[in-house]
């Protein structure tokens, strides 16, 4: 999507920037907030399957998996700062 924004500002064709630049959001979110859900969902069966062992204790795995779970919330946001940021670029802001 980044050279149709960058293509679609050069020519002022503003609603077709901002058309592209959200087909572009919608398609992020349509695949990050299924797998924040899922995250959050499975956090601590993910979080017992990869660390439960040796002297990492039942308290350790919750522990780490409440924080999962907060983390999982970012993967949304921080997966539109590349778009968001080219978006800027591409009308030279």
């Amino acid at each position: 999507i980044f050279p149709v924004m960058n293509m679609h500002f050069a020519r002022k064709e503003m609603d077709e920037y901002k058309d592209t630049l959200s087909q572009g959001l919608r398609t992020l979110f349509f695949l990050t907030i299924p797998s924040a859900v899922g995250l959050i969902t499975l956090n601590y069966p993910i979080v017992r399957l990869l660390f439960k062992n040796g002297a990492y204790t039942e308290q350790d795995a919750a522990i780490t998996a409440f924080a999962l779970a907060f983390y999982s919330l970012g993967v949304i946001g921080n997966s539109t700062v590349p778009i968001v940021i080219r978006g800027f670029y591409s009308v030279q802001d």
